[in-house]
């Protein structure tokens, strides 16, 4: 069993040699003099033997060592590889150091929208980028975008979304709603932010939209008034052929405005 006055009474040698504690624990000295706890053990699936590497003394000490090997050891008693989740563990804190350093610098909603829509303007037509810059900025800039982005919660985006609902507006709303998921996702991936605060947000908990049906024509002999009323348009001959046009091909009435005659 190794004793903190053991440890401290190592020396260097020509070569590295080992002094064992227990369990599987011991400390490696190397020919430099540097001391490293490491822990002995065989893969969970495998049955190969594995060394996992703890931490060099006298930075980390005999009892943190031995807790680090129990915790190897429970790790092992669950069919979990300690190396393996080492590595995991090195991985993701690398991740969160990473973000940490981006959201140093405070990223504010607006700057996020604002990075988010020249990636998404080259995919939109100008009409389209046109109509969702002005339900964003119509709607949800003014709710959000000063806040940084770690201090939006989920209770803070959902009252931005309430405000939209109170006027009404629930197509808006929904498709506001839509694209501030987007928008927080797209944080999430360039690691802008840590979590989307609208994603998990209950759809139930706003109010729905209510569907109904365009007016229309049933009978043939409204349809075949209305045909003729259209043929005696006396107004401008291009809005007359786009009514006309229309009886046959059904577009939208802001595709139809936009056909190249």
């Amino acid at each position: 069993m190794l004793t903190d006055t053991k440890l401290r009474k190592l020396k260097a040698a020509d070569k590295p040699y080992k002094e064992t504690d227990s369990s599987g624990l011991y400390v490696e000295v190397r020919k430099t003099g540097k001391k490293f706890f490491r822990f002995r053990y065989r893969h969970p699936q495998t049955r190969k033997e594995q060394v996992l590497t703890l931490g060099e003394y006298p930075a980390l000490g005999l009892a943190q060592a031995r807790t680090l090997r129990d915790q190897a050891k429970e790790a092992l008693a669950i069919g979990q590889d300690p190396s393996e989740q080492k590595q995991q563990t090195k991985a993701e804190q690398k991740t969160i150091e990473k973000v940490s350093a981006r959201l140093a610098n405070r990223m504010t909603f607006v700057q996020l929208y604002d990075e988010w829509l020249n990636h998404m303007a080259e995919s939109w037509q100008y009409s389209t980028l046109k109509k969702n810059r002005g339900r964003i900025e119509g709607h949800l800039i003014p709710r959000l975008g000063d806040y940084p982005l770690e201090e939006i919660t989920p209770e803070i985006a959902r009252d931005a979304l309430k405000g939209i609902e109170a006027t009404g507006k629930l197509e808006t709303l929904r498709k506001v709603k839509q694209f501030a998921t987007n928008i927080f996702q797209y944080g999430v991936g360039m690691g802008h932010c840590l979590r989307n605060p609208v994603r998990d947000l209950p759809n139930n908990i706003f109010k729905k939209v209510r569907r109904e049906n365009f007016h229309n024509l049933t009978d043939s002999k409204s349809l075949n008034r209305l045909l003729n009323d259209v043929a005696e348009y006396n107004g401008d001959i291009s809005t007359r052929v786009a009514l006309e046009v229309q009886a046959y091909i059904f577009l939208r009435p802001t595709e139809l405005a936009e056909l190249e005659w």
